[in-house]
């Protein structure tokens, strides 16, 4: 992140476990909030994915 910061930018890495709701909820709160409640752009990248569309997946998944 050093990188991103020393361009002018500026970034935010947060971790969470993905498999429990109550994370996933934690995280999105804490990244809206980190530059006055806007959140411009989110890299979720999580160790499995079943091979499906997000939009299908259920919360289990």
């Amino acid at each position: 992140m050093a990188e991103i910061d020393d361009a002018g930018g500026a970034a935010l890495a947060l971790g969470a476990d993905l498999a429990d709701e109550a994370e996933c909820h934690r995280l999105v709160r804490e990244a809206a909030a980190w530059r006055g409640g806007r959140l411009t752009a989110l890299v979720n990248n999580a160790g499995v994915q079943p091979v499906q569309s997000l939009p299908g997946m259920t919360l289990a998944d």
